[in-house]
């Protein structure tokens, strides 16, 4: 009974916190492959079979948000932790899509612009910021190191300690002679920095 409750409040404070606007974003995107088109809700197994296997896959944990009332009918934030997959699929268009996967089901398909990366970019670490990890690995290849973390953030909205996990990747790329190794460093899927190796 106590976890139906939570859950019930749980959805009403994603939307009353914004913690589920960010899913919002692409709910009418559908990605259309020479199988038939995916629609969020789709099972995983469906995906693959009508668009084949992704370019990129990403592995990412966020964290699920709810509202629970404690004895003393106070409101109180609990979280809970949840693995999402983003599969990235390159189109004829030039742009991208990204699926994110929730425990087997398609939960949203984003078209995204993509981002010019010239090959000679990845040499001289010059590659856009916000660039995302699947432009890079599809531009300048596999990294000759990669580093993952997850790291706790904390913030207040309205008064209220909210919290989220930011995915923090380090890649290493050795472009050749001549050429100062460049580590790439992204977060949440998102080129931040690109500093000297």
């Amino acid at each position: 009974m106590q976890r139906r409750t939570v859950e019930r409040c749980g959805i009403a404070a994603l939307f009353l916190l914004g913690v589920g606007a960010a899913t919002t974003e692409a709910q009418a995107a559908s990605l259309r492959c020479k199988g038939g088109d995916i629609n969020d809700g789709d099972p995983v197994h469906v995906l693959r079979s009508r668009c084949g296997a992704p370019e990129f896959v990403e592995r990412r944990t966020t964290l699920e948000t709810f509202v629970a009332q404690t004895a003393t009918g106070e409101a109180r934030v609990v979280y809970r932790e949840a693995g999402r997959e983003l599969w990235t699929y390159a189109q004829d268009d030039a742009n991208i899509r990204i699926v994110t996967i929730h425990r087997g089901v398609v939960m949203k398909v984003e078209h995204v612009r993509a981002t010019p990366i010239e090959e000679a970019s990845c040499a001289r670490g010059t590659v856009p910021d916000g660039a995302y990890t699947a432009e890079v690995y599809m531009a300048c290849g596999q990294p000759i190191d990669r580093r993952r973390k997850v790291e706790t953030r904390s913030h207040r909205i309205n008064d209220i300690e909210h919290r989220e996990l930011v995915t923090v990747e380090r890649w290493l790329y050795a472009p050749g002679p001549g050429n100062t190794p460049r580590v790439l460093e992204f977060e949440n899927g998102a080129l931040k920095a690109v500093t000297s190796g």
